[in-house]
């Protein structure tokens, strides 16, 4: 910018003020003029007042537009500038490159954040589908541990639909730790048979019996009633149940209903022990559109 000696800000506050001031004095010069009033009288007795007067309206213009001019190329520059760093952060390959470890083909788009690295690149989105860890990917987002399949593979015992965003825990974690997909074909268990469309989600579970459940519970109970709330409870001691790791299989509704309990269910969510495959706790809608007394509520996270 030519007038970064002399200070952007100030500069621009001149012209500012000028925009303002200008064209109101341009007015009453000319007004005065045409009317013949006293002061411009005055002023042609006094033409170097005039001259003075008239070269100072000059220049502030001549001000205003070397301002705007300034500004306007500066704009132009930082958006070149700008477009140049996009380009730079999310190149298209020319060939085929090494990304984070996997070679990805001509053509695939790379995001590299902000870092320029590409040792540290957030995301790729492949031209053509890649093998990666016995999956075939058309996009991996390293950011949020996220993959798009180009066909249907096996994650974490679980048989994960091709075309949809699956996430891991960890992408560095080997073999892959799966945090949700879509099932791509029946799954069949031991107390049920799953189909294709089946949510599974990694989760917890909090048996109603624990000791950090029942001092939850007393803890509230202190709180409604403005008594004395109890010592925070150690449970690290417990021989009771404590908190399990989960799968919740969230079934939708299908056209064929779904059987659990000896009968049938519009909709279906359970919570599967990842151990013991044993099912902890379940809920969903009835073929008779009623919700199950026998189900606690199962909450989606």
């Amino acid at each position: 910018m030519m007038f970064a000696p002399v200070g952007e800000l100030g500069i621009a506050l001149l012209a500012y003020l000028l925009i303002y001031l200008l064209p109101p004095l341009s007015i009453l010069l000319l007004v005065a003029f045409q009317r013949d009033w006293r002061l411009a009288q005055w002023l042609r007795r006094h033409r170097v007042v005039l001259r003075g007067i008239q070269m100072l309206l000059l220049l502030g213009y001549a001000l205003i537009g070397l301002v705007v001019f300034d500004f306007r190329q500066s704009a132009r520059e930082g958006a070149i500038e700008r477009a140049q760093a996009d380009i730079r952060r999310h190149p298209v390959l020319a060939q085929a490159s090494m990304v984070r470890g996997i070679l990805a083909p001509a053509g695939s788009k790379i995001d590299l954040g902000y870092s320029e690295d590409w040792n540290e690149a957030s995301s790729a989105e492949f031209s053509s589908p890649v093998s990666w860890q016995g999956l075939q990917l058309t996009h991996i987002d390293w950011r949020y541990d996220r993959l798009s399949l180009a066909a249907p593979g096996q994650v974490d015992g679980w048989h994960c639909a091709a075309g949809e965003s699956l996430a891991t825990h960890s992408l560095s974690d080997m073999p892959l730790r799966l945090a949700y997909c879509t099932l791509a074909s029946l799954t069949v268990l031991p107390d049920i048979t799953l189909p294709a469309g089946t949510r599974v989600q990694s989760d917890i579970y909090v048996p109603e019996n624990s000791c950090m459940v029942r001092w939850t519970a007393a803890a509230n109970r202190a709180l409604e009633t403005g008594s004395k709330a109890p010592a925070p409870a150690d449970c690290a001691d417990s021989k009771e149940e404590g908190v399990v790791a989960v799968w919740l299989l969230h079934i939708p509704e299908t056209a064929t209903r779904i059987r659990w309990k000896n009968q049938g269910w519009h909709t279906l969510t359970l919570k599967l022990d990842m151990q013991s495959g044993k099912v902890l706790d379940y809920g969903g809608e009835t073929a008779t559109g009623a919700h199950d007394p026998a189900a606690r509520a199962v909450v989606k996270r």
